[in-house]
């Protein structure tokens, strides 16, 4: 990739965002041919010079060229313009899955790794080293490395391939669905002018309204039709229905193989590798947080019911009614028009906020990249600096954050190039953040709700995790930590967007420049735990389903069953059914996207978050300069280079506690 003008060469990031649909097919196998011929050199290592210097630091930079080299080739596939470029790199992906998968059931890869730990030359390894060693072989072992050669490894080999295509096959799907109403002015009466404004319409002038998330919020928290609401979650539920076969298939494949390695679910294997260790952990975990939640929730349904009753005459809350109730009563009961606030919270100033917020917490420098190579004009580049060391650059971040065709159709943080120490100098780190807000109109910038904002914080803190790691082993770069953790950095950072000072530094109104008034900002605040029961019913619902799907009842689950299983729980954790004749697993990508038996960690890292905002940075909120800086060396500096627990505990000085997660949520006084 040639810099582009404007941009200094030692300012852009190791990735090509450029690349043809032949390029990347190219690329691809170069890639897998250049990581295959490092790994059988070291594979090839005699068994009597096998040692970490010889064996697992090759292994080590082998996995970082190669992490590197295909990000430009797998992720234009949730955000690349051109059909034949998205499908090209879904290709690649399915090649790359098919090489680890590869390499990791080589028996010389295994012998050499597995010669290294029982090498007895005196050589201590440190910490980090050691955790390398322990995770190839534990990786090892769950792809079969340790069962005898012969038809199960065979069949473990297979599952392990079927399982990747169907995860890449279900995410295409989901990125390429084009689900939409044909909605009339009168069927969207109650949706706001600046909504209506950027809608596409149809060549008989009816709005062409999608199932991506500024259309269908729009539609279900304004609309008053509760016809035409009902038919939005309808349809959006109905998305991607050759998913749920993928969903089952690969929900009796992971049973399978697990089986296979000796375990008595997929969640059982999956947890092994958690902080939580055991499926039943989890659940209790789950369990004791419903049973706080549920009278709370109740309150909050019954409420909402009211609403309701006085406006249509029945009390009955469909799924369709949650955020258009909702909205009534942050209107009726706080003052809070959500419509109103967003006027406050324009796109851009509130990213040059949030990042300079960031600035002063983490001591972070930011600075757009001028004319940089991107894969759309709505893209931006942002270059990031240690003010810790003289402004030395840190990594990179994208920005693409407005909907399109054939994109990504949720917001996320994808971590592309890691960052490591090479012992020759540093890989700088590559994130990408992909969100799908409301796109500017002639009349006004893109504006954000509240949740927006909250988003876009949860989102920027995966990319910070990335860029303040610092580890010599690129499988532990920056969010590559216990699934169960992951999430409790970024929801950490979530907590400053309830505070009034940061919403008055965040906001300015579009047209006038003025901050959110203080009022506004704390009866904003004061509703951070409106439906906070019901909302985290549904977390526990999603959680439980997951475990369930992937627990004793697995080999039994036919497309029909996991539907059925899904609409059972939520009516019954959730407390709000869901429309008949519906599939909503079917898009659910959480399942087929890497937290299969995880989803629970949501819920579980926020127990840290809240004790680690609350214990350490609320105290000291209007000067967090040396939490920050200790958050930084403890937290994000370690990635997955230490036990989650190890760095918690560093932190905050002792081990966590659960109060200030039930006093986040208005559980405790």
């Amino acid at each position: 990739m040639s810099p582009a003008a404007g941009a200094a060469p030692e300012c852009l990031p190791a990735l090509n965002v450029c690349l043809s649909a032949q390029e990347i097919a190219e690329e691809t196998e170069a890639a897998i041919a250049a990581c295959r011929a490092q790994f059988d050199a070291i594979a090839a290592v005699p068994a009597d010079a096998r040692s970490y210097a010889t064996v697992m630091r090759p292994w080590a930079a082998a996995e970082g060229a190669f992490m590197t080299r295909t990000a430009s080739v797998t992720f234009p596939q949730y955000v690349a313009v051109e059909e034949a470029v998205r499908a090209a790199a879904t290709a690649a992906s399915k090649r790359v899955d098919e090489f680890h998968i590869e390499r990791s059931m080589r028996e010389d890869l295994y012998r050499a790794a597995r010669g290294v730990a029982d090498a007895t030359d005196g050589t201590a390894l440190d910490a980090e080293e050691q955790r390398f060693l322990d995770k190839v072989l534990l990786e090892f072992r769950h792809n079969g490395l340790e069962l005898p050669e012969g038809p199960a490894r065979a069949r473990l080999r297979a599952l392990r391939q079927q399982l990747a295509d169907a995860c890449t096959d279900f995410a295409r799907a989901l990125n390429e669905d084009t689900t939409a109403l044909s909605l009339s002015a009168e069927d969207l009466a109650g949706a706001p002018a600046d909504f209506l404004a950027g809608l596409p319409r149809d060549a008989d002038g009816r709005f062409r309204v999608s199932m991506k998330y500024p259309d269908l919020f729009g539609v279900l928290r304004h609309v008053r039709s509760e016809h035409v609401r009902r038919a939005m979650d309808e349809a959006n539920g109905r998305r991607c229905a050759g998913n749920r076969a993928l969903l089952a298939d690969a929900v009796r494949m992971r049973h399978e193989a697990a089986a296979l390695l000796g375990y008595p679910t997929h969640a059982a294997l999956v947890l092994e590798d958690k902080m939580a260790r055991t499926p039943g952990a989890a659940r209790a975990f789950l369990d004791a947080l419903r049973t706080r939640l549920v009278p709370f929730a109740q309150a909050e349904l019954a409420r909402l019911g009211a609403l309701k009753e006085a406006e249509t005459g029945t009390p009955v809350l469909g799924s369709w009614d949650y955020h258009y109730y909702t909205r009534q009563l942050l209107e009726r009961e706080w003052a809070v028009d959500a419509e109103h606030v967003r006027q406050f919270f324009a796109l851009e100033p509130v990213t040059d906020a949030m990042l300079a917020l960031f600035a002063d917490v983490l001591g972070l420098a930011f600075a757009r990249v001028p004319d940089a190579p991107v894969w759309h004009a709505d893209v931006a580049l942002w270059a990031v600096r240690d003010r810790h060391r003289g402004n030395a650059l840190l990594g990179h971040v994208y920005l693409d954050l407005f909907p399109r065709a054939g994109k990504y159709t949720h917001a996320a943080c994808f971590n592309l190039v890691p960052g490591y120490d090479t012992g020759a100098g540093r890989q700088l780190p590559v994130a990408a953040m992909v969100a799908n807000f409301t796109r500017p109109t002639p009349d006004a910038p893109s504006l954000l709700t509240h949740d927006e904002v909250v988003t876009l914080f949860h989102e920027l803190g995966h990319a910070m995790h990335d860029m303040c790691a610092r580890v010599r082993v690129p499988r532990f770069h920056g969010t590559a930590v216990e699934g169960d953790f992951v999430e409790a950095p970024s929801q950490m950072l979530e907590n400053w967007c309830w505070q009034e000072a940061t919403l008055t530094r965040l906001s300015a109104h579009h047209r006038t420049g003025a901050p959110l008034p203080p009022d506004l900002a704390a009866r904003l605040v004061r509703t951070k735990n409106v439906n906070a029961g019901l909302l985290n019913l549904r977390q526990v619902f999603f959680a439980t389903w997951d475990l369930t799907i992937h627990g004793p009842a697995a080999p039994d689950l036919s497309p029909d069953a996991i539907d059925a299983l899904y609409a059972q729980l939520r009516a019954e954790i959730s407390l709000v059914p869901q429309p008949a004749g519906v599939w909503p697993a079917a898009s659910f990508g959480h399942m087929m996207g890497g937290y299969d038996a995880g989803y629970y960690g949501y819920l579980w890292s926020q127990v840290f978050s809240a004790d680690m905002f609350y214990s350490r940075f609320l105290p000291v909120l209007d000067a967090p300069g040396t939490v920050g800086d200790q958050y930084r060396r403890e937290i994000l500096q370690p990635g997955g280079s230490r036990d989650g627990m190890v760095s918690l505990k560093a932190f905050l000085g002792r081990e966590p506690v659960q109060e200030p997660f039930l006093r986040s949520l208005g559980l405790t006084p």
